[in-house]
């Protein structure tokens, strides 16, 4: 009787089994996914999107730039806001004319003029930086100033970073509000490993 027991217990479990992985690798994925204390509204904002990850649901994305917390950017203004709100505007349409007019090598002519207008942003904030050291009325404006260059790298980088990704993972990364764009901090870090202020 006991052997009967063994072997229909074992089947259970054998048969099950593969489920059971699954769900327990999607259950670490979504709930023991960092080790790091959270609000429970940053929690529950990340509970969807992690979940959809680990099934396969959602495409993912890469934003080198992009600060892993969710929080917006405190040091953001009004004037930059509007200003990467236009320059949201005009690269999604360069994108999208790009991509008519030279549907074979779109990318390399976007990811030119992006380049371009990084260089033209470093251009700019040199004077800037040149000035740090002194002390006056102007040095929040300065400080400011700065920031909003920064930012606009930042978007102009991931702009770069989610056209190679595809239409997806611009997509994916707006349904998160994972854009520079849209009020999402830079990583200072990174930035100034990548261009040194």
């Amino acid at each position: 009787m006991s052997e009967v027991l063994l072997t229909v217990k074992g089947t259970y479990y054998v048969r099950n089994q593969a489920a059971r992985q699954s769900y327990q690798r999607v259950y670490n994925l979504v709930h023991r996914s960092s080790r790091r204390k959270v609000s429970k509204k940053e929690r529950k904002d990340n509970y969807s999107t992690k979940r959809s990850e680990a099934r396969g649901d959602a495409s993912s994305y890469d934003c080198y730039f992009i600060h892993v917390t969710r929080g917006r950017d405190p040091e953001r203004t009004p004037e930059m806001a509007a200003r990467e709100q236009d320059l949201s505007t005009l690269y999604a349409e360069l994108q999208e004319a790009l991509a008519e007019e030279h549907p074979e090598d779109w990318l390399v002519l976007f990811k030119d003029r992006i380049a371009r207008d990084i260089d033209e942003q470093l251009l700019l904030v040199q004077p800037l930086l040149a000035a740090a050291g002194t002390h006056g009325v102007d040095s929040r404006a300065r400080v400011s100033q700065v920031h909003g260059i920064r930012r606009i790298i930042g978007g102009l980088r991931q702009e770069v970073e989610l056209a190679e990704q595809g239409v997806q993972a611009t997509a994916a990364a707006a349904i998160d509000k994972a854009l520079v764009w849209s009020g999402r901090r830079v990583n200072r870090t990174k930035f100034k490993k990548a261009y040194g202020w």
